[in-house]
């Protein structure tokens, strides 16, 4: 059941982002030697390091375990780029300068990346374009108050969580 969360526009900011409270340094669950440090950035951004890169992400606190994070691809032109090898998807194309948005669960010293589900109950939100593959925001309430419904549903066990990639606190 894959899904995306998406803005046609950011959405997160340094005026309306949230403060988190796993900076440090993370190893990949699956595999000790993938490491990544999660440190703040300028403004209220927080900078991901790996492999000698690093990028900036926007957080958006839902719950003291629930966050969103907000990927956005900086390039603002208009050319496009193909995308999707599914049946249905070949051919298509998508525009640049979208941002995606995925939840981070936060419990024990532990980071769960999980992916996002359009439900009908997060695309009944007044304002969300949504159907069962791709839900999309134009404002933060409308993120803010999907991913409240989300994570409740999550948290109840109305939705399987898909969890991409669990990330272990190691001593810094």
């Amino acid at each position: 059941m894959a899904a995306c969360w998406i803005s046609q526009e950011p959405i997160l900011n340094d005026s309306n982002a949230s403060d988190i409270p796993f900076e440090g340094t993370f190893a990949s669950g699956d595999n000790p030697q993938e490491v990544a440090t999660i440190s703040k950035g300028a403004g209220m951004a927080y900078e991901i390091g790996a492999d000698g890169r690093s990028e900036s992400f926007y957080f958006m606190e839902v719950s003291p375990e629930w966050f969103v994070f907000q990927f956005s691809d900086p390039v603002k032109e208009e050319k496009e780029i193909r995308y999707g090898s599914e049946e249905g998807q070949k051919g298509k194309r998508k525009p640049t300068g979208i941002s995606g948005y995925q939840f981070i669960r936060w419990r024990d010293g532990r980071i769960e990346t999980i992916e996002p589900v359009c439900t009908k109950e997060v695309a009944a939100v007044e304002g969300v374009k949504g159907d069962e593959k791709v839900c999309s925001f134009e404002t933060f309430e409308q993120l803010k108050g999907s991913a409240k419904i989300f994570a409740a549903a999550v948290d109840a066990g109305e939705i399987q969580a898909k969890v991409d990639k669990v990330l272990v606190s190691v001593a810094n």
